[in-house]
């Protein structure tokens, strides 16, 4: 069912939705440095320009930092997809991460569709938003954007490395504007899969603009989106479990990566103290 069948430009005042999953602390490595990359996405929310946004992070247990305003948290109902026999929650092919991942994305889509909003994000819980992120996307007309400009930062080292295809390597890419927009009546799977999102990887997100819409759509160059790493607790850690891989992933951000203490705290919210 489609959310609405309006284009943007329709809207008197357009607001931005944003979905925050947020992984269970049965899953998460570490909860305190989960809590924390969530702190540091939340602070690039309220580093925005304009506050025509809402927000609401969807997970099992509350994190531990309070809520604000422009955002809130809820608790997901449904467990953990079961582990596989004799598996651990902290191998990513054990359970069904992605389901997990979606059950949380459209839970966050249907609660806060009845806000009526003009255009959609979803955003990881340990990514960071540009203070002119929202101002920007709000601009964009139907269908949608990509966000392919952005740094891949290193939390711990503050060194960001600029990029300028985001979308491969990152999820929180993709903005869609209500008018291709739907929503689950349930979250069974395939209720799930009416999401864009949650029915293309982010690295392919292009496909449903180009041949599933066949409608053209905005790249956006400029830098809005941080996509942190380093801290120990990224999905993408899975993939690299040999030496050589992990030695790359350390020595990159020393090679390419500047520090950029002043970019940091004043475009994406980030405390930059020692």
């Amino acid at each position: 069912m489609l959310l609405q069948s309006t284009s943007p430009s329709k809207f008197a005042h357009p607001q931005l939705a944003i979905v925050i999953p947020l992984k269970s602390k049965r899953v998460a490595r570490n909860w305190d440095v989960t809590c924390q990359a969530l702190r540091r996405t939340i602070g690039s929310l309220s580093n925005q320009s304009i506050d025509r946004f809402s927000a609401i992070v969807v997970g099992h247990e509350p994190p531990e930092l309070p809520e604000r305003r422009f955002w809130r948290f809820h608790s997901l109902e449904i467990s953990i997809p079961e582990l596989a026999a004799g598996g651990d929650y902290g191998r990513r092919n054990d359970f069904d991460r992605i389901l997990d991942k979606n059950r949380k994305i459209a839970r966050g889509v249907q609660l806060l569709s009845s806000k009526t909003p003009s255009h959609w994000f979803y955003l990881d819980a340990d990514d960071v938003l540009d203070s002119a992120f929202v101002e920007t996307v709000l601009k964009i007309e139907s269908p949608g954007c990509i966000v392919d400009g952005g740094y891949q930062i290193d939390a711990n080292n503050r060194r960001a490395i600029p990029n300028s295809n985001l979308s491969e390597i990152c999820g929180s890419t993709c903005v869609l504007t209500s008018d291709v927009m739907e929503f689950p009546a349930s979250l069974e799977p395939d209720e799930i899969t009416r999401i864009p999102w949650c029915r293309y990887p982010h690295s392919r997100m292009d496909e449903f603009f180009s041949h599933e819409l066949g409608r053209p759509f905005q790249r956006l160059r400029q830098p809005l989106v941080g996509y942190v790493t380093g801290h120990g607790d990224n999905c993408s850690d899975e993939f690299r479990s040999g030496i050589s891989a992990k030695f790359k992933n350390w020595i990159k951000p020393r090679l390419l990566g500047r520090h950029q203490e002043q970019l940091l705290r004043e475009r994406f919210g980030m405390e930059c103290s020692d």
